[in-house]
């Protein structure tokens, strides 16, 4: 489940993370190309990114990379969940619309609520839930 969310929210990475949240028009100042590292998560408007029953510690490091052909990768950072990892966990495609309000990475679509230079803010609604993703550029 954690991959689907991080596939899906961005890995973001990516992802299990989920919040009601207001749309803010902050996307015009950035590019999404470039390195992030994910330091936030909600789950229905409550914050998981503390919560070690929903991110362990070796999650927190990963950096979700976007290369300006389209792909994706997602490093497992310093610390791998499990030493025998690949230390690319996962990749993939992606797009981002013309107005940067929709991220689609391989078919998942995702709302942009903020892109700036240093900021990346995230939204999926899956099943009901509705959940956020927050990355700094690395």
């Amino acid at each position: 489940m954690k991959k689907l969310v991080i596939v899906a929210l961005i890995g973001a990475i990516a992802m299990v993370s989920f919040q009601s949240c207001q749309k803010d028009d902050s996307n015009s100042g950035g590019t999404l190309e470039g390195s992030w590292i994910q330091v936030g998560s909600t789950f229905d408007g409550v914050n998981t990114w503390n919560d070690p029953d929903e991110w362990d510690d070796c999650e927190k490091d990963d950096i979700t990379t976007f290369n300006t052909n389209g792909t994706y990768s997602i490093d497992e950072g310093a610390t791998k969940c499990d030493p025998d990892d690949p230390q690319i966990s996962d990749s993939g495609s992606w797009s981002l619309s013309s107005d940067k309000k929709t991220l689609t990475m391989d078919g998942f679509s995702l709302e942009v609520i903020t892109l700036t230079s240093t900021d990346l803010k995230v939204s999926l609604d899956l099943f009901g839930s509705e959940g956020t993703s927050t990355f700094k550029r690395k």
